[in-house]
Order: C-alpha cells, then structure tokens, then sequence
C-alpha cells in the first residue's frame, strides 16, 4: 500500500474546512430554531399571563381614549359620523363643558398648565374602582350632551381648522352662506374624489360647488380660478386621524374650546366677517374674554422708555376692570403683560401657533402666572401648530378685533405691531400711539400712525381712559362765556403772590378786573388748589399756592 505524501492530509483537511456552508449550515439552522422558539415560548407567556389578570371594568378614560373607527368614515359628512362615532361626540361635549362651566369668579387651577396636566377626564366606575370601597367618594358626572347640531358645528370648524390657515376668505366666505357643517359636507366629496385621483382639481371644482354658491363667491369677487386653487391647497391638508389625535390631546392637555355658540365666546371679533376666527382654544379662564378689553402692543427690541411708558399705562387702568390684551411676545408684550400682573389686572395672551405651545419658550412662566391671575392664553389654530411669519401677522387681526380700543407704545418703522395698528383701523376701532423723540428710531412707527392713520396722540393714562370711553367730559367751553374765565383765572394766577399775601381788592386792581369777578375766580383757584387763602381780623388775603 503506497504510503501518503507529506502534506496530502493536512491539504485534504484544509480543502473540507475551506467550504463556509459545509459543516456551518446545521448550526445556523440550530441558531435559527433556538431564536424561533424563545420567541414563541415569550408570546405563549405574555398570553397565559393576559388570561390570569382579572378584567378591569370599563370607564369613561378608556372609552374617551379608546380607537376611533377607520378616518375613511369622516369623509361621508360629519353627522353620519358623530351619530356613528359616540366616543368622538362626547369628546367634543367634555372640551365644550370646560369652557362653559368657567366663572368670572372662578380662578383657573395649576392643572390648567399643559405640563401639569392629565388626561382630565373622570368617571364614577373610575373613582368607585380605585379608591374607596365603602362609597363615601362623591361620583363624578359624565359630560352632559350637547345637541347634535352644536357637535356638528364644532367638529366641522375643527376640521376647517386643519385645512384652512387662518383668515382664508374662501373659506370664510363658504361658511358664511352655508354654515360650517354644510360648507365642509360640501367640500369633503371633492377631497375624497382627488384624494382616490378619480377626478383633477381642474375640472372638479364645477361639479362640487354648485352654480348657486359660485355666483355668491363671485360676489364677493373670488374667480372660479381662486376657487379651484382654493380646493386643491385644502386637500394635502386633511387628515381625519390627526383630527382625532388632536382632540385627545386637547382632553390630555386640560385645553377649553369655544365656538361662536359658547357661553364666553367674544361677540367682537364677529367683526372680522369671513375672516374671523373659526373657534378659539382656551388655556386658563376663558371668563376673562368676557367685558372691555385694551390690546397694547408695540416693538420686541423696546428701549427703556418703551418698556417704562406701557407699565405707566397699564397702571393707569388699575380699578376700571379693563383685562390688557397683548401677544406675549418679547419686548413691550412681555411688559404690559408683568405690569396688568403685578397690578392685579387680568391680562390675555394670543398666540401664533398652537395654544398649547409657549412661543417664546423663555415665557413659559409668564403664561402660567396668567393663568393662575384668572386671565387666558388663547389661539385659533389646532394645538401643536407651529409659529409661523403669516400666523403671527394673522395673529395680529384677532387682537385688534378682541380688544375696544388699540395703544401703541413704541414701534420702528418695521415692527409687527403696525399690523395691528393697521386691522384696528380696518375695522373702525379707536387707535392710540404714544410718541417718543424725534430722533428715536423705535418710536418712527407711532409718529407713522399719528400722522398718516389720525391716531390718538396718548401722553397719560387720562388719554387712555377717554380712548376707551372712560374719561370724564373733557368738552372744551364753547362761546364768549368760557373764553372769559379762562382769561380771567389766567389774569388772577398772574396778580397773586408767591410770597406775603393781598387783599381780593389788591389782587383785582392788578389783574385788572372788577371786585365780583376776582372773588369768583379766585373761589375757583382756591377749589383746583392753586392759590390759598389765610384768615385775618378785618379781611382775607390771598397768594398762590406752594
């Protein structure tokens, strides 16, 4: 037998080994059935472990929060969907329950803060199942129901909310001649059909909007161009699961709503016509939107005078229950809001995004002393939006239109707030602007306003009160009458001492009238605390006052 070379082995071994899937397919496949199998047996665990735990019974939390059926459903219209979907309406009830149930009386608590907050909802199962067992616990009520119509109306507006950025005329203009629900029954087909590409922009908008409703957009001077451009921005909008998420959130968040239907929903921004707020969400006490109202507003960068002249007016209004109005922005915002705070005045906060976002973030403890000194912070725009450039300057027109009356403390030339000084002019509503040097750059925008937009000039906070109404009578005399004891007083300032004293006959022959005329005016003097008197044995003598 022929012996083996040196090396034919260990070449014979090295050829076998050299294979990667001879001898290594077997323990992957081990590997494989191992990992196969740990992941059943975990699966079978967690199963028997499900069937050992006892049933917790139902409660209005898990039903509020529960699933909401397939967002296709919403697309038929919204009171199929309501009627079909409980859960989503008593959503809607709790939100509008919030807001309604709010007093003038009554102080928001810390819970109204969004990072305190929980999913605010309680039932009797609930409160029975986890405390006490012999009843002594007062049942918390379900939210009471609301008529179908009013739900109708506040899911539509919600969901105008999603699709439109705020102040869309079309929109507006839908929703004025058809309502809320019927405009968005109407325009949901469309969505649906593009949304499939069953139909172009192009040629659906005719077969969607009847021809009626275009002869009353054409009215308002919208061409069917606008229309169709209109409808087709709409639909990459619509979202009905982000519709239901975001009323969840607002439930976990403690927010309130209010629609033109709500018991505090503010009538002055119905001025706005088809561009007024769909809805408003509410952190705080909604109350506070209710009785007069002065929105001051002016520049981020506000200078020491700015910032000095705004507490000096919001000071002024201390004891007229005036809430102060402002965008809660940096700057003069910022101040008037502190100064209506340490004043004991309620204040409200509008802002440009989500309700529930505080835009600055460096004024988030601003917002929480708002609302805990009974004032609110409120949006129209969904929670969770972001500011935006076009929101703040749509963000501007709600503040002109909630307050009576608009101040403006100190603007450049640039500054956002000579957009609000703009809408409050649209809109009929009185207009103040306080001026500054003449020199002084962040003062150019309220020189801009007294001159060319007939603002009031305000230097005090008695031009503030006669801007909202609340100043005394302040009509100048009129005739030959008033003329003459204007000039007489002046004439008597002049013939009175600074020091010693003279008798009413002295002070007559130099101001040069008669005895009768110098004892009335100097009576008048001695009222307004201009000039004193001192009592002697034969007569009274008189000087001015120190």
């Amino acid at each position: 037998m022929d012996k083996k070379r040196p090396g034919e082995r260990s070449l014979a071994a090295g050829n076998k080994l050299s294979n990667p899937r001879k001898g290594s397919r077997s323990n992957r496949q081990r590997t494989h059935q191992r990992l196969h199998n740990h992941a059943r047996l975990r699966q079978n665990t967690a199963h028997r472990l499900d069937h050992r735990r006892p049933k917790q019974p139902g409660t209005a939390r898990q039903n509020l929060h529960s699933r909401s059926p397939a967002p296709e459903r919403i697309l038929v219209n919204t009171q199929t969907f309501l009627t079909q979907t409980p859960i989503l309406a008593r959503q809607l009830s709790l939100l509008l329950q919030k807001a309604d149930e709010a007093t003038l009386e009554q102080a928001p608590r810390n819970s109204d803060r969004p990072d305190d907050a929980t999913d605010g909802v309680t039932d009797t199962h609930a409160t029975n199942a986890a405390g006490d067992s012999d009843g002594d616990t007062a049942p918390v009520p379900l939210p009471r129901k609301y008529p179908a119509e009013i739900l109708n109306d506040t899911l539509a507006r919600i969901i105008w909310s999603q699709l439109t950025e705020p102040g869309d005329a079309i929109a507006g203009i839908l929703i004025k001649h058809l309502g809320s629900e019927a405009a968005l029954d109407t325009v949901l087909p469309y969505i649906h059909e593009i949304r499939h590409n069953s139909i172009t922009p192009q040629a659906s908008a005719p077969t969607v909007l009847n021809q009626l409703l275009f002869q009353q957009l054409e009215a308002h001077r919208v061409s069917h161009k606008q229309i169709t451009a209109a409808l087709a921005r709409w639909e990459p909008r619509y979202d009905p699961l982000k519709i239901n998420k975001t009323i969840q959130f607002a439930i976990a968040k403690q927010l309130k709503l209010l629609t033109p239907t709500s018991k505090y929903w503010p009538k002055q921004v119905e001025i706005l016509e088809i561009h007024k707020p769909y809805l408003l969400w509410v952190r705080g006490n909604p109350s506070s939107l209710a009785g007069r109202k002065i929105a001051i507003v002016g520049a981020r960068a506000a200078s020491n005078y700015g910032e000095r002249v705004t507490a000096e007016i919001v000071a002024s209004l201390t004891g007229t229950n005036t809430a102060v109005v402002s965008g809660g922005a940096f700057g003069i915002d910022a101040t008037a809001h502190r100064a209506a705070l340490h004043k004991g005045t309620k204040t409200i906060a509008v802002l440009a995004g989500g309700v529930d976002r505080n835009y600055p973030i460096a004024h988030t403890e601003l917002f929480n002393k708002i609302i805990e000194n009974g004032g609110c912070v409120i949006s129209e725009l969904l929670p969770g939006s972001i500011p935006t450039r076009w929101r703040f300057l749509q963000r501007n027109r709600v503040i002109a239109a909630l307050a009576d009356a608009t101040v403006v403390t100190e603007a450049g030339i640039r500054s956002g707030s000579l957009n609000t000084a703009g809408h409050t002019c649209q809109i009929g509503r009185p207009l103040g602007a306080v001026p500054g040097q003449i020199t002084a750059a962040s003062s150019v925008g309220c020189h801009k306003l007294i001159r060319e937009y007939d603002a009031k000039l305000i230097t005090s906070g008695q031009d503030i009160k006669e801007l909202l109404g609340l100043g005394q009578d302040t009509t100048e005399p009129t005739g030959e009458t008033g003329q003459r004891e204007t000039s007489i007083n002046v004439r008597v300032l002049d013939a009175l001492p600074k020091r010693g004293y003279k008798t009413v006959a002295e002070v007559a022959a130099a101001a040069g009238l008669s005895y009768q005329e110098t004892r009335q005016a100097l009576a008048e003097l001695l009222l307004s605390g201009k000039a004193t008197k001192a009592e002697y044995v034969n007569d009274t003598k008189w000087r001015l006052a120190q």
